[in-house]
């Protein structure tokens, strides 16, 4: 697994040797390679990146640390190049308004900010009539937003130097593969007494003060009418002075909720280095009838010593919370992690190469809502 460093003008200049590389997708968006001080060949604002994944990014920092006779690279990842622009509205309109072909809108906003030398989009055929972008968004937060009112997740893969992004269709473990236990350990904790009436109060004070109220029924969807009461009634209340309208704090308010709701987690361990950012898997166990789903969120990659181990986290953060639920299941897709928390969980998995076979090796961790799961290969 080559890592290829470039000038500080984009153009490739050599392969980087004996490094040991930190890279975080989706949480951090950011990177660091440790190497020998007598290795300093990387240009501060040069780029870095993998051929055929979507590993790279910007050279942001260099430190030196003589005592261990080491050197830092540090950075934004491609996705935290992206976070690094805020889309602004038309200047005197409220809202920027986007009509057109989904991916060819992307590519006009990495032009707009100036990426088009590090990103391009490929071309596909989602349509998007009048949507309506979240005011001061990152620009990552923009095209995951657009990406998801298509119905599709972004990804990223770099060729030749170039970082495409595609609007893709997730793939969608669950509805090939349910995890048992007959097949696989794993913990499951369900909620049942969360958050199912939340009381929004907005601008103005005493009987001018903006109050509105937000319930969930037995079917975990958010709605108007107060389906829980007397002791299966839980009520929490939230604040928010900034919203201009009513509209805006209802908006937030069930964003809110979303992640009140949402408190259920698993750990479990699979096996196999398939899965992507935006994939779904799933957990069923049959006595109980428990069944969870979560999208991959985020992955962590470390490659040391010719070795490349990936933490893949599941759940986490979203764009707009939590889905609703498929008609009489008790499963929810939560989106790809942005901004606001949603108690996270993650998948736990670790394998090891050796003689071309794959060995299963189970990991224990002590994390209180959430495990993760990792794929190493010798390179």
């Amino acid at each position: 697994m080559d890592l290829i460093y470039t000038y500080s003008s984009g153009e490739d200049k050599g392969i980087l040797k004996n490094y040991t590389l930190d890279f975080d997708t989706n949480d951090k968006k950011d990177f660091q390679i440790t190497t020998g001080i007598s290795n300093n060949v990387m240009e501060a604002n040069g780029l870095w990146y993998v051929e055929g994944t979507e590993y790279g990014g910007m050279i942001d920092n260099v430190e030196v640390r003589t005592n261990s006779n080491e050197l830092v690279y540090s950075g934004r990842n491609f996705r935290g190049i992206l976070n690094s622009k805020i889309v602004m509205p038309p200047e005197g309109q409220p809202y920027l308004i986007l009509t057109g072909n989904a991916s060819e809108l992307v590519q006009n906003l990495i032009v707009q900010y100036g990426l088009d030398s590090i990103f391009s989009v490929s071309v596909t055929q989602e349509y998007l009539t009048e949507f309506k972008v979240n005011r001061f968004d990152t620009l990552l937060d923009v095209i995951i937003s657009i990406a998801y009112a298509v119905d599709k997740v972004v990804r990223f893969t770099v060729n030749k130097g170039i970082v495409f992004l595609k609007l893709v269709s997730r793939i969608d473990y669950s509805d090939d593969i349910q995890y048992r236990t007959n097949e696989i350990n794993f913990d499951v904790k369900k909620s049942y007494s969360t958050v199912n009436h939340l009381v929004c109060l907005g601008q103005g004070e005493l009987l001018e003060r903006q109050v509105y109220h937000l319930y969930v029924n037995d079917k975990k969807e958010i709605t108007t009418e107060q389906y829980y009461f007397n002791r299966q009634e839980v009520t929490d209340k939230y604040e928010n002075t900034s919203a201009e309208t009513l509209d805006d704090l209802i908006d937030e308010g069930k964003k809110r909720l979303s992640e009140l709701i949402n408190t259920d987690s698993f750990e479990l361990t699979l096996s196999g280095n398939r899965y992507k950012i935006g994939d779904v898997i799933s957990c069923f166990e049959p006595i109980t009838g428990f069944s969870v789903t979560r999208e991959i969120s985020n992955m962590i990659v470390k490659i040391k010593n010719g070795s490349v181990d990936i933490d893949y986290t599941v759940g986490g953060e979203a764009v707009r919370g939590a889905s609703t639920p498929a008609p009489d299941t008790d499963t929810y897709v939560l989106p790809i992690a942005t901004r606001t928390t949603l108690g996270g969980i993650k998948v736990g998995k670790t394998l090891d190469i050796e003689n071309g076979a794959l060995n299963a090796i189970r990991e224990v961790k002590n994390i209180i809502s959430s495990q993760s799961f990792k794929y190493v290969q010798n390179v």
